[in-house]
């Protein structure tokens, strides 16, 4: 069993990380990918820890997580397993209206 997927839009957010740690040297792109990977998994196997953001709940109707690692914000439904990833954005972006757009 997949222990989390991610959603379209988290893919796509994953493939523009990975871009970016390309350009970086390899010490620092290294430390943040295995960071960001660690979270994955240590959300799918805890997906309690991160918090609750009550607006995006009430919008999609299921609880929406989230937790910061590596200046990246995890959003994630905790609710079904495996746990589904919804976005993981640098937090210097606008990610309350990101958020909102996706979940729409």
């Amino acid at each position: 069993m997949k222990r989390f997927i991610l959603s379209p839009h988290a893919l796509n957010d994953l493939r523009e990380i990975i871009s970016y740690l390309n350009g970086l040297p390899d010490g620092p792109a290294i430390r943040i990918g295995k960071a960001l990977q660690g979270t994955l998994y240590r959300l799918a196997s805890n997906p309690k820890q991160g918090f609750v953001h009550e607006s995006f709940s009430a919008q999609k109707g299921v609880e929406i997580r989230s937790f910061v690692e590596s200046d990246y914000i995890f959003y994630y439904e905790s609710r079904r397993e495996p746990v589904e990833f919804l976005g993981i954005i640098h937090g210097k972006r606008d990610v309350q209206n990101i958020m909102r757009q996706r979940i729409g």
